[in-house]
């Protein structure tokens, strides 16, 4: 399928979605709600809910966590395939290329708003924010938001590890002399924190410095998810990406606030299913693959039905 076909195709099925997740209004409240859960300042004051902000205000924020090839800030303010303009920044990566998209298809302008993805959730919470692409859902983090139940895309886990290391399991991942970095609160971290107790985990901030964890030798291996560890190989140039088996596929999620109405969830699981099927959101993540020079069929796809 062509650029021009799938835009086309796009246009066509996204078109009418919003007037259809309109009348899309369900009355129960999914999931109960825990002391932990802060209703957004505008909601308390205006009794409105996410969809009926988004369609009054004509704007959808959307978090980003910078993390490739995920959301990436372009320093060079460059133009061209798989660039999102939001006030003075220029984006990249799946989510606001996505993000992107839905906004095109609602008629509302997109606002990205930078965060972390330790504070990822509380920025949901607390409103900051109407939605985040790649917050994977949990257990834990289900407590607190609603998740679409349609994957964005689907990733293996894997570790980047130092030269001259090899280890294949999980089991042998699991060892008190290895010390593996993690950024702190995402579905990595829920991962290893789980399958590999026994070991030394440092938890940081954001990718940069645990890159340089890793470059200095402070950290024997980076874990995250497989297309993550792939570009940082590739940026990097040292180390190996490895799929520790059992390899399980996990499925990358969309977070949003817990509401009544239901009619802001219901549009972006139509939007999100209709992106992957449609092969746009492997666009997406190949764009980003091209603009950081990776050959595509040195990765593994974000849509498992690829996988070999």
């Amino acid at each position: 399928m062509t650029d021009t076909s799938r835009r086309t195709l796009l246009a066509a099925g996204l078109g009418s979605l919003a007037g259809a997740a309109g009348m899309a209004m369900l009355s129960s409240q999914p999931g109960g709600q825990t002391p932990s859960l802060i209703p957004s300042a505008h909601a308390q004051a205006t009794g409105n809910s996410t969809w009926e902000r988004i369609q009054k205000l004509k704007v959808l924020r959307a978090g980003a966590a910078i993390q490739e090839p995920w959301y990436f800030k372009d320093p060079a303010n460059g133009s061209g395939p798989g660039t999102v303009k939001s006030g003075q920044d220029t984006w990249r990566g799946v989510g606001p290329v996505i993000a992107a998209e839905i906004a095109r298809s609602m008629g509302v302008q997109l606002q990205i708003v930078e965060t972390t993805w330790g504070n990822a959730s509380a920025g949901i919470q607390s409103g900051q924010f109407d939605f985040m692409l790649c917050l994977d859902g949990n257990p834990t983090r289900a407590l607190a938001l609603d998740f679409v139940p349609t994957p964005l895309l689907w990733y293996p886990l894997a570790v980047l590890l130092k030269g001259g290391l090899t280890i294949t399991t999980w089991a042998q991942a699991n060892d008190p002399k290895y010390r593996w970095g993690v950024i702190l609160g995402s579905s990595s971290d829920t991962n290893l924190t789980r399958a590999a107790p026994k070991s030394q985990i440092t938890r940081f901030q954001n990718a940069s410095e645990m890159n340089a964890a890793f470059q200095s030798g402070r950290i024997d291996g980076i874990f995250s998810l497989g297309p993550t560890l792939e570009l940082t190989q590739a940026k990097l140039n040292v180390g190996t990406v490895q799929v520790l088996t059992p390899r399980g596929a996990l499925p990358a999620g969309v977070a949003i606030r817990q509401e009544v109405d239901q009619r802001w969830k219901s549009y972006l699981t139509t939007a999100v299913s209709f992106f992957y099927n449609t092969g746009f959101t492997q666009s997406a993540y190949e764009q980003f693959l091209a603009y950081r020079g990776v050959p595509e069929n040195k990765v593994l796809p974000i849509m498992r039905e690829r996988w070999s």
